[in-house]
């Protein structure tokens, strides 16, 4: 992932949703979320460790980058933790 690509990232999201990372998180965060079957408070830190992720990276903060980005693969949601949610991802950009 280069640098260009991670920032880039971030202001693509906010321009297509009209929303930070942060406030994405602070969405998830909101009492109507709680006990949700589909989205919910859990995708609150899910996206708050993205947007610390991106943060890290912009500012050159490798160490802190790789240290939030094995967090944030081992947090959990439903059906499974962020790395495996993100292989499928990935696997179903590829065909």
């Amino acid at each position: 992932m280069s640098l260009f690509y991670c920032g880039n990232f971030a202001v693509t999201f906010a321009r297509i949703y009209s929303l930070t990372l942060t406030d994405l998180a602070e969405l998830f965060e909101r009492p109507i979320w709680k006990d949700s079957a589909t989205g919910g408070n859990a995708w609150a830190s899910i996206a708050s460790q993205v947007a610390r992720a991106v943060e890290q990276w912009t500012a050159g903060d490798m160490d802190g980058f790789k240290s939030t980005m094995t967090t944030l693969r081992g947090m959990r949601h439903n059906t499974g933790n962020v790395a495996d949610k993100l292989a499928t991802l990935q696997a179903s950009m590829t065909r």
